[in-house]
């Protein structure tokens, strides 16, 4: 570096003297500082307008407000209106400008014109791309076959999954696939065969007196993210006594070094430590008598309508989960087992949260199991819907969808199995997105013949990706909805890139408030490449194969479509534009044993069980789902379990080569804050 010299700092102080000058002069000659900007033409402001949207880079779904200045988005802040953030904004949401402005996004429509895989491509306009995928629609229909169109997504929003499942059905398709089964289908699962509902709750956690973490990763990636973070802000300094915050988790993390207590547990044995936490509940009388007696199903033996005789929770746990043994399978002190069942029994109002992204729960034999002993320490203290405890999610009330046009080759379609095998080969699942590739490569149940992947990258996102890039060989025409050439678009036929979240209208209903609120996702500035709404693209795909599919979406777009269905929450169009967000708080409380907690509270979405208002610690949904399962099919399920263990929380041990060894190896998987979406579409 060169040196500095004395002749070299006056000159640099002369300068700085001038321009100190020349400011002070100006500031004498004009009244502000506008016109100070309007004498100086650099220094002139543009013509700047704040928006209010809402944030896509995790799923927490947090109200921003965007600062355009000459059409360009210049700067993002947190919308204080909206109920989530309220004001404030991570380093990931502050981040979104370099999605948008970035040079590598895909910049129209592609088309392939090499081998999949060699990235060649040539560009088309958007009128060719989206006549090509009727076409190839189209035919499928002629043929009879329109189950074999198949359309994996990832983080949908608002509409956008039944704009997803709708398109599907008009076609004639029941394998519309989500990504749920890689990370929150089995808390979604545990809480429907236990309580009825099949959604992620929300967590009372301001009034909340004691909060029990079970590998939820909450200050990084629990989901949503931010409602966690605030919550547990509020209440370290927002209320007269603070909360405990035990967190459970093999890996300490953000949130095991913020908390009161870090346990680390052997990984994948959290629902042995949970049921050796209700043995003690239950042995010491700490459970809440009431809410089981009248609340409950199973927590007694009982006999079936058939008279036959079952187990119920409470003997179940008092013959198999004493502290003592508890300890040989999770690595804990029995005296720490005791303490934490103690403290969340006596600390009421108190809460057991699972993990619903990431971790142990997800993705093993033993996920729903977890999921289920987890939720049970939340029944056993009483705290389903009740301040301080667990909050069933409300949604806004949209109108009905028009209904479908008589269509016999899509009604027969949709009576197909679905390829991933949900609900026949995988009975419990709703989705199983990490099946596909071995289901494709089988040509089970039938072959795939259009392949749509919307935020999703399954070459990235799941175990052994190298499987779906040879699936995605046996599949004539794939088409990626994908913002950027990832690992799974590169193998696409097509890519039709979508807009980046600050250009364009999407919904965003409200998580982990408890209470029906909507966000307004809505462009701040004009598209910057020739992308298009996806919402937009499916409407004209629909359109453009004509009658009768074309009837299920009778909009001229995206945005007229949110209107209609959001034309009953509460406010207006323009207003939901100028505000960004609709919210109904506070949280109303349906009184127990009323319709309303039937309805909305307990067996909600029930399929086979009695919808009677009860939370099942024996599940009936299970019963009636698994009572004449074969030995083969629990085997091929890979529940060990046998007899009525199959119906209640248990613990399962992990499986896999290697299991059975005394130092097994165990993948522990968890989400960081810093890990941006699966695929740059969502963004």
């Amino acid at each position: 570096m060169p040196k500095l010299t004395r002749r070299d700092f006056l000159k640099m102080s002369g300068a700085v003297a001038a321009t100190g000058a020349t400011a002070a002069a100006l500031r004498g000659r004009y009244k502000s500082l506008d016109e100070v900007h309007a004498a100086v033409p650099e220094f002139q402001l543009g013509r700047e307008k704040q928006i209010p949207t809402v944030c896509l880079n995790c799923p927490s779904g947090c109200g921003i407000v965007a600062r355009v200045a000459d059409g360009k988005v210049v700067k993002l802040e947190g919308n204080p209106l909206h109920p989530i953030n309220q004001g404030v904004l991570c380093p990931k949401g502050h981040a979104a400008l370099e999605l948008v402005y970035n040079p590598d996004r895909v910049q129209g429509p592609l088309r392939r014109v090499g081998e999949r895989g060699q990235n060649k491509w040539e560009p088309i306009n958007w009128v060719t791309a989206l006549e090509i995928v009727a076409e190839r629609l189209k035919d499928l229909r002629q043929k009879g076959t329109p189950e074999r169109a198949v359309f994996m997504y990832g983080e949908v929003r608002g509409q956008m999954r039944q704009v997803i499942e709708r398109f599907m059905e008009a076609i004639g398709s029941p394998n519309a696939i989500s990504h749920d089964s890689l990370n929150i289908q089995a808390a979604k699962t545990g809480h429907f065969v236990t309580q009825g509902i099949y959604d992620l709750m929300a967590y009372d956690l301001e009034n909340s007196s004691y909060i029990l973490s079970f590998g939820a990763s909450l200050l990084e990636a629990g989901r949503p993210t931010q409602r966690f973070i605030s919550g547990i802000s509020f209440t370290r300094r927002g209320r007269p006594v603070r909360s405990r915050v035990v967190i459970i988790d093999p890996r300490q993390g953000v949130s095991g070094a913020k908390a009161d207590e870090w346990i680390p547990i052997k990984p994948g044995t959290d629902s042995a430590l949970a049921l050796g936490m209700a043995y003690v509940i239950i042995s010491s009388g700490l459970y809440d008598k009431d809410f089981v007696d009248n609340y409950g199903f199973g927590f007694a033996d009982f006999k079936d309508e058939d008279g036959r005789q079952h187990q119920g929770f409470k003997s179940y746990v008092m013959a198999n989960y004493e502290p003592r043994k508890v300890e040989k399978i999770c690595g804990l002190p029995s005296g720490t087992v005791a303490r934490l069942a103690g403290e969340f029994a006596t600390n009421r109002p108190s809460v057991a949260i699972m993990p619903c992204k990431g971790g142990l729960l997800d993705g093993t034999a033993n996920g729903l199991y977890t999921a289920m002993a987890i939720h049970a320490l939340n029944g056993l203290v009483g705290n389903i819907e009740k301040e301080g405890g667990i909050l069933v999610q409300r949604y806004p009330q949209c109108p009905g969808w028009p209904a479908l046009a008589p269509d016999s080759i899509a009604e027969k379609g949709r009576t197909a199995e679905r390829v991933d095998g949900a609900g026949t080969l995988y009975p419990l699942a709703r989705h199983a997105y990490q099946a596909v590739a071995e289901r494709i490569l089988a040509s089970k149940p039938y072959p795939t013949e259009v392949l749509f992947l919307y935020d999703a990258n399954p070459v990235y996102e799941c175990p052994g990706g190298q499987r779906f890039i040879e699936a995605f060989k046996k599949v004539p025409f794939i088409v990626s909805f994908a913002s950027f050439i990832d690992e799974s678009a590169q193998y696409a036929d097509l890519i039709l890139p979508d807009h980046t979240f600050l250009e364009r209208f999407q919904d965003d209903f409200i998580e982990g408030i408890g209470y029906a609120g909507v966000g307004l996702r809505q462009p701040v500035i004009n598209p910057v490449f020739r992308t298009l709404n996806t919402g937009d693209a499916l409407i004209r795909i629909a359109q453009g194969m004509g009658a009768p599919v074309a009837a299920a979406f009778p909009y001229k777009d995206f945005e007229e479509l949110l209107k209609f269905r959001l034309s009953e929450i509460g406010t207006t169009w323009d207003g939901l534009r100028q505000v960004g967000v609709w919210a109904v708080p506070p949280y109303a409380f349906s009184p127990r044993g009323s319709k309303a907690w039937q309805a909305e509270v307990v067996g909600r979405d029930r399929q086979r069980a009695p919808r009677d208002g009860r939370f099942d610690f024996f599940s009936r949904e299970l019963w009636c789902l698994l009572k004449d399962a074969s030995e083969n099919r629990l085997r091929e399920l890979g529940i060990k379990a046998r007899g009525d263990e199959i119906y209640l929380p248990h613990f399962e041990g992990p499986t896999g080569e290697g299991s059975e060894q005394e130092y097994p190896f165990l993948l522990n998987v968890f989400t960081t804050m810093s890990l941006g979406p699966y695929s740059a579409n969502a963004n």
